[in-house]
């Protein structure tokens, strides 16, 4: 009877066990994952790969900016000429519509360099020669020109030089080409400045 009973016995108890293992697999299964582990990987993906705002996007962003910049920086002489032009035209075109008694410019027109008189001209002309009053440290000067049917309105321009620091401020004259779209004719030269006819310069006795 002793002996029939061992059998039985160790079955269960291998049946046990074998419910112990299933047990410690099925815990080890069910424990959730340690977030520590992944953590590396992420932070070394993270810091091998530029964001999405880093330094790639903002050395496009620094060379568009460096090209706006050139952009402005080179347009600002530009501008500036633009600028002095279109006080030309508008100065112009108030001497034409008040002519013959012109009225004083509206404003202070710096822009302008005085036209100081001109040399004798033929009506079949079609360039006159001016003289234009300027800083005697200019770096270059010149006349603008408008037309109209009874008028041609010079005006003088001067640039300043950049590399001179100091200069004392002492006017001088010179002369400069002035190219008509048509022949003078009998139409009067008139400097934009003052609005007044430029008076003929007196031929040279010598």
């Amino acid at each position: 009877m002793r002996n029939k009973m061992i059998v039985p016995t160790v079955a269960v108890a291998g049946l046990l066990l074998v419910g112990c293992g299933s047990d410690s697999d099925d815990s080890d299964e069910s424990r959730p994952n340690d977030p520590s582990q992944s953590a590396p990987d992420d932070a070394g993906d993270d810091a091998g790969s530029p964001s999405e705002d880093g330094s790639g996007d903002g050395a496009e962003d620094g060379e568009d900016g460096q090209g706006d910049e050139n952009a402005e920086g080179g347009g600002e002489e530009g501008d500036a000429e633009d600028a002095d032009a279109a006080a030309f035209d508008a100065r112009a075109r108030e001497v034409a519509e008040s002519w013959p008694e012109p009225v004083p410019p509206a404003e202070p027109a710096e822009q302008l360099a005085s036209v100081t008189g001109m040399l004798p001209a033929e009506s079949t002309n079609e360039e006159l020669t001016v003289e234009i009053g300027h800083g005697q440290c200019d770096a270059d000067f010149g006349a603008w020109v408008a037309e109209t049917d009874e008028l041609v309105i010079v005006g003088g321009w001067a640039e300043a030089d950049p590399s001179v620091d100091m200069c004392a401020e002492v006017m001088v004259l010179d002369e400069a080409p002035v190219e008509l779209e048509t022949e003078l004719g009998d139409r009067t030269v008139v400097d934009a400045t003052t609005g007044e006819e430029v008076t003929v310069a007196e031929p040279d006795a010598g």
